[in-house]
C-alpha cells in the first residue's frame, strides 16, 4: 500500500510540476495583454509537423479579454511563397466568425504579376462578399490598374468587378450576366 502511495505522489508530483511546463512550451504564450486586452500564442512548425509539410512556418493568434479568437497570423515556408508568391495571411474575427482574410505577396511576385495584397471580405455566415486586389505602384503606373474589387453572390460567384487608379478613381465597371460587360 505504502508503495501505490509513493507511486501515486511521484505521478501526482509530475502532474503537477512537469504538465504545466510542457504546457507551457505547447501553447507558447508570447503576451499576456496584447494590443486586444488577451493573450498572443505562437506556434513555429518543424520537418514533421503536418503544418510545416502544408507550407506554413509559423503562426500567431491573438485573443480578446474573453479569450475568444480575433487574428491569427501565419507565414509560409520559402516552398509555398515561391510556389504561390504568398509569405504572409492575416484572418481577422469578430465574435468567433471570419470577417476578413489579407494576403501579402513578396516583392519578386509583385514585380512579376503586379500583385502586392489581397483582402477577401465575409459576411456574418462567413461567406465571400468581396475581394480586394492590391497592384504595386510600379505597376499601376505601367498598366494604370491599382486596385480591382470583386464582388460576390451568396452561391460565391463573382458578379460585379470595379478597376481603379493610381488615383483611387474608377477606371472602369464589368458585371457577369452570361459574360462580363465592360461599363466606362
Amino acid at each position: 500500500m505504502k508503495k501505490i502511495s509513493v507511486v501515486f505522489g511521484v505521478l501526482l508530483f509530475l502532474a503537477t510540476s512537469v504538465a504545466p511546463a510542457y504546457c507551457a512550451e505547447k501553447d507558447n504564450i508570447i503576451d499576456k495583454n496584447n494590443k486586444y486586452g488577451g493573450k498572443t500564442e505562437e506556434e513555429i512548425y518543424h520537418s514533421g509537423d503536418k503544418k510545416h509539410e502544408n507550407g506554413i512556418s509559423k503562426i500567431v493568434e491573438y485573443y480578446d479579454s474573453n479569450n475568444k479568437i480575433v487574428e491569427i497570423v501565419s507565414y509560409y515556408r520559402d516552398i509555398s511563397i515561391i510556389r504561390d508568391g504568398v509569405f504572409k495571411r492575416e484572418q481577422h474575427y469578430k465574435m468567433g466568425k471570419l470577417t476578413k482574410a489579407e494576403f501579402y505577396y513578396t516583392d519578386e511576385h509583385s514585380r512579376l504579376d503586379g500583385l502586392a495584397k489581397s483582402e477577401i471580405y465575409y459576411d456574418h455566415d462567413e461567406k465571400k462578399t468581396k475581394a480586394e486586389f492590391h497592384y504595386s505602384p510600379a505597376y499601376a503606373e505601367k498598366k494604370v490598374l491599382s486596385k480591382m474589387e470583386v464582388f460576390y453572390d451568396k452561391e460565391g460567384e463573382a458578379y460585379k468587378r470595379i478597376y481603379y487608379d493610381l488615383s483611387g478613381k474608377m477606371i472602369s465597371t464589368e458585371e457577369k450576366q452570361l459574360e462580363w460587360k465592360t461599363k466606362k
